[in-house]
């Protein structure tokens, strides 16, 4: 989802009737997580469907590569700062 698209969702979902919450996870990749109650799912589905931007359910593998692509990328920018270290 482009960082545009991140912004017209925030709009939507907390504007209307504040059917959820949303965390932006990766906003290079525009990966979002929404979250809403059990009451709201369906609400928040059909708002979603109705969106002019692409977008698509992430199951639970998904969100693990996502957890490991932040950690590999929190690493090589530590293993960076460590060696900008050694050099002054």
């Amino acid at each position: 989802m482009r960082r545009a698209d991140i912004n017209l969702l925030v709009r939507l979902v907390e504007g209307l009737g504040h059917l959820g919450v949303v965390t932006t996870l990766d906003k290079e990749r525009g990966f979002v997580l929404l979250q809403t109650t059990a009451d709201c799912r369906e609400d928040l589905l059909t708002l979603m469907g109705h969106m002019p931007v692409v977008w698509r359910v992430m199951d639970e593998s998904d969100m693990n590569e996502i957890d490991r692509d932040r950690e590999d990328r929190d690493r090589e920018d530590r293993d960076s700062e460590d060696v900008e270290k050694e050099m002054t």
